[in-house]
This record gives C-alpha cells, sequence and structure tokens, in this order.
C-alpha cells in the first residue's frame, strides 16, 4: 500500500459524520408543542370565564371600612366645605389657652406667645 492510498483510507476512518435533523422526531416535538399550547390556551380561557366579577364580590366577606383619618389627614376636611378653617381655628384656640397637660408632673399649657417669651427668657 502506497502512503496516499493510506492517507485517504485514515482520512475517511476519521470523517466527521453529517448532522442531520430526524424528521420523525422533529415533527413529534412540534405536534407535542402544540398540543401543550391548545390545552394551555383552553386552560386559560376557562378560568378567566368563570371568574367573572360578580363571583370575586361575591368571594370578599365585607367591603374595607372607611377611616376618617388616612394617612395623617383627617379625610373630613375634604368632605365638607370650610373645614379646614374651622380646625384652624380650633387649633388656633387650643394654642391661646392656658391649661394643666399633666398636674402630677407639673406640665402647664401655655399661650404659644407667652411660651415664647419664657423660653426667649431663659439663661443657657
Amino acid at each position: 500500500m502506497t502512503t496516499r492510498t493510506r492517507e485517504s483510507t485514515a482520512h475517511a476512518a476519521l470523517r466527521q459524520e453529517e448532522e442531520r435533523l430526524d424528521g420523525v422526531w422533529l415533527v413529534i416535538t412540534l405536534v407535542g408543542l402544540a398540543a401543550l399550547l391548545a390545552g394551555l390556551s383552553l386552560t386559560v380561557v376557562l378560568l378567566l370565564r368563570s371568574s367573572t366579577r360578580g363571583a370575586i364580590a361575591a368571594s370578599v366577606a365585607s367591603p374595607p371600612e372607611q377611616s376618617s383619618s388616612v394617612g395623617g389627614l383627617h379625610s373630613e376636611l375634604f368632605a365638607r366645605p370650610a373645614a379646614g378653617e374651622l380646625l384652624k381655628q380650633q387649633q388656633r384656640a387650643e394654642l391661646d389657652r392656658y391649661g394643666w397637660v399633666d398636674r402630677e408632673h407639673g406640665i402647664v399649657r401655655l399661650p404659644i406667645d407667652v411660651a415664647l417669651d419664657v423660653v426667649a427668657r431663659e439663661e443657657p
């Protein structure tokens, strides 16, 4: 045997196999994926039809209670006209009165102007 014949025989033995897709397995895989997708779509459609707003509303035990204070704000300020002005007057009247906050501990309420004068007169 010549060298050339040996090389061609060795080359033929080391030749890479061609890559081919098996048509049967490809068709089986595509049909399976299509069936899975159809089943999922049908399930979603059936679930969406069964859970209507009425069914969801019936499953709720009771509506949430409304609070008069939301986020630190008094909601009645928005419901009544001039309620904010009334609240401001009440708060101002509270700031302008003398009174006891805690008699046992000697804590008093002073009008804001008097309190500012007392604090300003205190020595550091």
